[in-house]
Parts: structure tokens; C-alpha cells; sequence
């Protein structure tokens, strides 16, 4: 992919992000100053204190998830707890709902409505909203003209914006961009701005204040 006809460069850079990542050791390590700070920042601890049934996790990365989780339920059972076996994906949704919403979405031809990257439109509204996705489908049936995107070639459909406008605290229009559906990370900081699509967004997120949270936004990133 990065075998390009034009290399990249520095103007092609959409946005930049940086973190402080907590490395997790045992106290009594030894050689710790010999240790790889690289191999460190894919270790994690997991602390109980049994007498208060208090579990700390320090640590771990998202690609590890699964196995963290194995230990955790380890604890949790050893401190006397049932842990039953999930029937689904804990947080997804239950099945029910699961086959209930993908049955409606390919009814609406979402499952046919393809971009790179991201599957269907139907998987990327569930992978993303989970239940919530049903009242995403329950405002496309009422009103069908919420299926545009808002930015051309990016996935994100007008019907998230009004979902996002209703059940989310967004006051930024930065927030909506960057973390609520990453649009910012994706699509160049002039395509944004022109985006016809964008600016209706703008207008369900905060209504009479659309235009106030867009010249705060796109001002505070002009060169």
C-alpha cells in the first residue's frame, strides 16, 4: 500500500495523535533497567486483594484483551464468584436483537452498501452502535434521506449525526469529528471543510449554534 507513485510527505498528513502509556511491573523485578521499555508496554498486572474482593488491572493492550480477560474471570471465580458463560460477545447485544436488526438492514439494502475497509453498512452500523443501530434503522424508515453520507467516499451516514445529536453529549464539533466517528483521522482537513454534508451535520448536532461550533473548529486548525 505504501508503494506509491507520488511518496508520501509531510503534506499528505491528515492528523496526529500521541499518548502516555503506563508500564506495569512487579515491584520486585529484577533487572528492570535492563528491561525493554518495547517489550514492557505489552505486559500488564493483574493485582487482587482478596480480603476486600477488589481487583486492579495495570496494563495491556487492546490486542491482548482476550487472554486478560481469561485471567480476570480466573480471579473473579477465585474469589468465590459465578461467573456464567456468555452466550454472545459481552456489550454486542443478544442475539435476538443481532438477527432482528440485520434482518431490517437488509430489507433497507444496507448490506449491499459496501465501503473499503469498513464491510457493509449494515456491519459497520452494529459493530459500532450495537443495539442502539435498531433506532439508527427505526429513523432511516421514517425518514430515508438520512442514509447520505456526510462526507462523500467516507462511511459515516447523516442518521448517526441525528443519533449522535440525541443520545450523546457532543458540544464540539471537534468531538463529533475526531472521537464519535473519526471522520477527522480519515478524510483531509479541506475536504471537511467543504462538505455540504458536514455542515447539515453541524446544523442536528447544535442547531442554532451549527455555525458558531463550525468557525470555532475550522479556525482553530487554520495554518
Amino acid at each position: 500500500r505504501l508503494h506509491l507513485a507520488k511518496p508520501l510527505d509531510r503534506s499528505m498528513i491528515i492528523s496526529e495523535r500521541c499518548g502516555v502509556r503506563p508500564l506495569a511491573v512487579k515491584l520486585a523485578a529484577e533487572n528492570l533497567d535492563q528491561e525493554e521499555w518495547v517489550n514492557l508496554s505489552r505486559k500488564h498486572e493483574i493485582e487482587v486483594q482478596t480480603s476486600m474482593h477488589h481487583i486492579s488491572i495495570f496494563g495491556g493492550k487492546l490486542t491482548d484483551c482476550l487472554n486478560i480477560g481469561r485471567e480476570l474471570l480466573h480471579h473473579v471465580r477465585s474469589l468465590g464468584y459465578k461467573v456464567p458463560r456468555p452466550k454472545y460477545w459481552f456489550g454486542e447485544g443478544a442475539p435476538v436483537a443481532k438477527a432482528q436488526y440485520f434482518e431490517q438492514a437488509q430489507k433497507l439494502g444496507l448490506d449491499k452498501d459496501l465501503s473499503p475497509g469498513e464491510g457493509s453498512l449494515a456491519e459497520r452500523l452494529w459493530r459500532n452502535y450495537g443495539e442502539d443501530a435498531l433506532a439508527i434503522l427505526a429513523a432511516l424508515h421514517r425518514r430515508p434521506e438520512l442514509r447520505q453520507r456526510i462526507v462523500p467516499h467516507a462511511p459515516v451516514i447523516m442518521a448517526e449525526a441525528q443519533h449522535i445529536a440525541e443520545e450523546e453529549q457532543v458540544v464540539e464539533l471537534e468531538d463529533f469529528l475526531r472521537r464519535r466517528t473519526r471522520l477527522s483521522l480519515i478524510v483531509p482537513h479541506k475536504e471537511l471543510e467543504e462538505a455540504e454534508g458536514l455542515k447539515e451535520a453541524c446544523r442536528i448536532l447544535f442547531g442554532d449554534g451549527a455555525d458558531t461550533k463550525w468557525q470555532s473548529y475550522f479556525r482553530k486548525l487554520m495554518p
